[in-house]
């Protein structure tokens, strides 16, 4: 099984506490209900790696102000918090969770657009932008060993339906990913995963 993001963001100085405005109980109720979510057994690629691989890329980024940091983790937890690979309301739902499990600040509407963009991963803002980008980091930067890897664990998401099914859904998916301004330094990578 693939580890939630370290429990240091609940413990460490309250640090997920303090981002999603709770209790102490509230707040560790949250977290292990979105750690249970990206267990989920049929996720191989949308879990708690994937979580802890943008977590990694926000602390790397140097030129953050701490508000907007906090926006990139929360938006991390939960931009796929609810992932089903047969339903295309993914993002909507995960934006639903997030209305109901956390206050109404003055961040809120900002991580909701935010979960939202990352259906078309066609940002409103700078931060969302940044945030698309980490979400397709392996699209953009990866290695052809990077981009195999990841599709395996998409394919094992969608053992739910036919190889022909999937083949047709992922070759659409990359011809258009393919086109998007941040990947299309990588197309050739991806041009090699088209079947």
């Amino acid at each position: 099984m693939i580890q939630f993001p370290d429990s240091k963001y609940l413990t460490e100085n309250d640090t997920f506490r303090y981002m999603v405005n709770k209790s102490k109980k509230k707040a560790y109720h949250i977290w292990e209900k979105l750690r249970i979510l990206y267990s989920e057994p049929h996720r191989f690629y949308h879990t708690g790696r994937h979580v802890q691989h943008l977590i990694d890329l926000i602390n790397a980024e140097k030129n953050l102000r701490k508000d907007q940091q906090e926006i990139l983790y929360i938006v991390s937890f939960f931009h796929d918090a609810i992932y089903n690979p047969s339903k295309s309301y993914n993002e909507e739902a995960s934006c639903d969770l997030f209305c109901g499990m956390l206050k109404k600040t003055n961040r809120f509407l900002t991580c909701i657009k935010m979960i939202e963009d990352t259906k078309t991963h066609q940002p409103r803002s700078k931060l969302s932008k940044l945030f698309c980008e980490f979400d397709l980091w392996t699209l953009i930067h990866g290695t052809f060993l990077d981009l195999l890897e990841n599709e395996r664990l998409i394919f094992k998401e969608y053992q739910f339906c036919s190889y022909y099914k999937y083949k047709q859904s992922r070759h659409d998916f990359l011809s258009k990913i393919k086109l998007h301004p941040m990947v299309t330094k990588n197309s050739e990578n991806i041009n090699t995963l088209m079947f």
